[in-house]
């Protein structure tokens, strides 16, 4: 995360995994890393298996299905990069402080150079999700507080 080390950011979990999600408010969307789709959405990593006495065995990934939903279609947005594209999109269920949130995310192949080891950054937390549920982002110890 030391590209970010002064940028306001957020630790999520999803089922108990941890993330850190950036906030930017020049992003009007909310974007996520393409690996960081591919990691609940993996097509190889969906199917079953046969045990040998006939019975299917889920892979631990089809676990995600509930809170992480690609959506149809293909939408132009301006990416990160500042460039308009087409991005598919997914709703993600995620925790943070204790509280579930449920939101769209466009996936967003400009942020592809995020999904190094050092970045560490899964999403970005657009406007769009600040407004919607009263945050301010809080510069001081860069992270976010409800508005009162």
């Amino acid at each position: 995360m030391e590209k970010f080390k002064d940028y306001p950011t957020i630790f999520i979990t999803v089922k108990g995994i941890g993330f850190i999600f950036l906030l930017d408010t020049s992003s009007k969307y909310n974007l996520c890393t393409p690996c960081f789709a591919d990691f609940f959405h993996e097509d190889s990593l969906t199917s079953t298996e046969t045990e040998p006495k006939g019975r299917a065995i889920e892979s631990p990934f089809s676990a995600f299905g509930d809170v992480f939903q690609k959506q149809e279609g293909i939408k132009d947005i301006k990416c990160k990069n500042g460039i308009k594209a087409g991005c598919s999109s997914a709703k993600i269920q995620f925790e943070h402080d204790g509280k579930t949130y449920r939101d769209l995310f466009y996936i967003d192949p400009s942020l592809c150079a995020y999904c190094k080891p050092k970045n560490k950054i899964a999403a970005i937390l657009g406007i769009s999700f600040l407004k919607k549920h009263k945050f301010v982002i809080d510069f001081g110890r860069l992270g976010i507080t409800k508005k009162d």
